[in-house]
């Protein structure tokens, strides 16, 4: 039904629409899990991001946190720890530490 709507139109309401529709949900997801088989049985060490439980290797958070990270095909090769000011890596604890109240409330 968007589709019909002029260009200029289009571009400010679709996005919108596309998120409370829900409706690209479960292909996203699909696309991103198939790109993970994909670098994992590949051979090759691929650069992503994703969500991995913590012991401390990036900037001392313990907990699940998405950071990048190099993936092969033996799994989980190294966390990248990347540049960040000072403001940024407290803005990190203080999220990591708001996700793992969240999760351990639901645990």
């Amino acid at each position: 039904m968007i589709d019909q709507y002029p260009p200029d139109i289009r571009v400010a309401v679709k996005p919108f629409i596309t998120h409370f529709s829900g409706s690209k949900t479960a292909v996203g997801t699909a696309e991103a899990t198939l790109e993970l088989i994909r670098a994992v049985t590949s051979g090759h060490d691929t650069f992503i991001t994703g969500q991995l439980s913590l012991e401390g290797e990036f900037y001392g958070v313990h907990g699940t946190l998405g950071v990048p990270f190099i993936i092969g095909n033996k799994g989980v090769e190294r966390i990248v720890e990347i540049s960040l000011s000072g403001e940024e890596e407290k803005l990190l604890k203080h999220n990591a530490d708001l996700i793992n109240q969240k999760i351990n409330r639901f645990l």
